[in-house]
C-alpha cells in the first residue's frame, strides 16, 4: 500500500477537480490511492489527494468511511499492522481531515495491538472519551480493551 509523500511519487497526468476547494472522500477513492490498483481511478485519486497535500483543498473523511476502508482491506488479506500503518500515514497527510481523528488513531492502535474489530475499538474509544460505558454481549473482545464495558 502507498502513502509516500508526493515528492517521492510519480506525478499523475490527470488534473485535480477544478473549482472545488473542499469535499468528502468516499472509501473507493481512499482504496484506489492506497492500493494503486486501477490505472485511471488510482491516478485520479492520487492527483486529488496530492492537491490536498499541496494546500489546494481540504478533504474530509467521515468516521464510517474509515471503518469501511478497514473492513475492505481486511478482506484483501492485509495484516492489522499494514492497515494501521497505511491509515495512520494517510490521515496524517496535510489537507486530509478525518472526523474524530484522535479516537480513530486510538482505535487503530487497539485494533492492531489487542486483536479486536476496528468497529469495536472505535466504539470503545468513543465511550471512553465521552465518559460512558460500552454495553455489549461481546465479552471476549471488550475484555481485551479494558473495564469500561458491561453486558446489558
Amino acid at each position: 500500500m502507498c502513502c509516500a509523500p508526493a515528492s517521492q511519487r510519480k506525478e499523475a497526468a490527470v488534473s485535480p477537480v477544478s473549482g472545488e476547494t473542499s469535499g468528502w472522500l468516499d472509501t473507493n477513492v481512499i482504496l484506489r490511492y492506497l492500493l494503486n490498483d486501477h490505472p485511471d481511478h488510482s491516478a485520479r485519486a492520487r492527483t486529488l489527494i496530492e492537491s490536498a497535500e499541496k494546500g489546494e483543498r481540504l478533504l474530509r473523511i467521515p468516521t464510517y468511511v474509515i471503518c469501511e476502508t478497514v473492513y475492505i482491506l481486511e478482506n484483501r488479506i492485509y495484516t492489522r499492522e499494514q492497515i494501521h500503518d497505511a491509515l495512520t500515514r494517510f490521515t496524517a497527510i496535510p489537507g486530509i481531515q478525518a472526523d474524530h481523528l484522535p479516537l480513530v488513531l486510538t482505535a487503530l492502535i487497539w485494533y492492531r495491538d489487542r486483536n479486536v474489530d476496528f468497529g469495536d475499538a472505535l466504539l470503545y474509544a468513543e465511550c471512553s472519551d465521552g465518559g460512558g460505558v460500552t454495553f455489549s454481549f461481546n465479552r471476549r473482545r471488550f475484555q481485551r480493551l479494558g473495564t469500561g464495558w458491561k453486558e446489558p
